[in-house]
């Protein structure tokens, strides 16, 4: 008797340990409808004069799925009538940090169409069945033209957030 008193006393605590081990992708996995709105930055390259660039809205699908890995999502951003962006993504608590994604945007200034190449850093809280996520760009403004492409402009600083509402069944 007193061996297996022995036996639970060393067991039981390690089963305590691996119980409490939490999985938090689980938290974020699901689908939801969002929004992405915000401005851009940019200091153009010959006069070194900076503007601020409202961006287009996007709204659109996003699709949270686990991967079978501790704390790591699949995010796949599917714009209406848009783009579709993956990224994997880490979760902790409440909180999920995506991988660094490349996105090409179009944006007319007056009337000369440019393109937009951001890398976008984006780390997100959730708050119920709400995700706000804070998107970071960075990246070049270019001119489109018939034979080659030219940098026109840099991003030096953004304001782009994300609301993404879970979808109720």
């Amino acid at each position: 008797m007193k061996k297996l008193q022995i036996i639970i006393v060393c067991i039981l605590p390690l089963f305590l340990l691996t119980s409490c081990e939490k999985n938090y992708s689980k938290k974020f996995t699901g689908d939801y409808t969002f929004k992405t709105t915000g401005t851009i930055t940019v200091e153009m390259e010959e006069t070194s004069s900076v503007m601020d660039i409202e961006l287009t809205n996007e709204i659109g699908q996003l699709d949270i799925m686990d991967v079978d890995e501790k704390d790591r999502v699949l995010v796949i951003k599917d714009v209406l009538n848009g783009d579709i962006y993956t990224a994997y993504a880490q979760v902790t608590d409440n909180a999920i940090g995506l991988d660094t994604i490349s996105i090409t945007r179009q944006l007319y200034i007056d009337t000369t169409l440019y393109l937009i190449e951001i890398k976008s850093a984006i780390t997100g809280v959730m708050y119920g069945d709400k995700i706000i996520f804070n998107e970071v760009y960075s990246g070049d403004l270019i001119k489109d033209r018939s034979t080659a492409t030219e940098v026109v402009g840099r991003i030096v600083d953004s304001d782009v957030s994300t609301v993404a509402t879970r979808n109720k069944n």
